[in-house]
């Protein structure tokens, strides 16, 4: 692996391949990162150990097996690791024989596609303050003075009737 992007995160601890995709982007740990690396672990665990596989509708033998394996999770940067994971979320795997496993997966991805699907929302948001942040602020702060306005005469007026 790439001892630069190890460097550059030195806070991190854990397993890069089952780290959380939001860890590219050095936020404060969060619980949910625990759930979605244990996601990663099972899901590792499942390709490789369980048989009766399909991904795609297509039935995953050990050739198959060892592919998906290394396209999901032999990227060897963060950045890497988070594109493909990513990319993996939009896929379910069926588990013949398994269907609780198969539950537990699924119910586990749809919430991280869930989201992921916020925070790519928060991001676009994010990005347009970015590009009109200044007219924002402005807008804020007189929003602000008003509300501050309104409390300030609420709490100096002896009754309601005085507002």
């Amino acid at each position: 692996m790439d001892e630069e992007p190890r460097k550059a995160r030195s806070n991190i601890t854990g397993t890069m391949l089952f780290m959380s995709i939001t860890l590219e982007y050095v936020p404060l740990h969060q619980a949910w990162h625990d759930l979605e690396s244990f996601y990663w672990v099972w899901v590792y665990m499942i390709i490789h150990h369980v048989s009766g596989l399909t991904l795609k509708g297509k039935p995953l033998n050990a050739i198959g097996r060892k592919e998906r394996l290394d396209l999901i999770f032999g990227p060897t940067t963060l950045e890497g690791l988070s594109l493909i994971k990513r990319a993996t979320l939009a896929h379910s795997i069926h588990i013949e024989g398994y269907p609780e496993l198969g539950e537990g997966l699924r119910a586990i991805r749809t919430r991280l596609e869930d989201l992921y699907g916020v925070l790519e929302k928060l991001s676009d948001v994010d990005s347009d303050l970015e590009k009109h942040g200044t007219k924002f602020d402005s807008q804020h702060h007189y929003y602000t003075s008003l509300a501050l306005d309104t409390r300030d005469a609420h709490y100096s007026s002896k009754s309601l009737e005085d507002l």
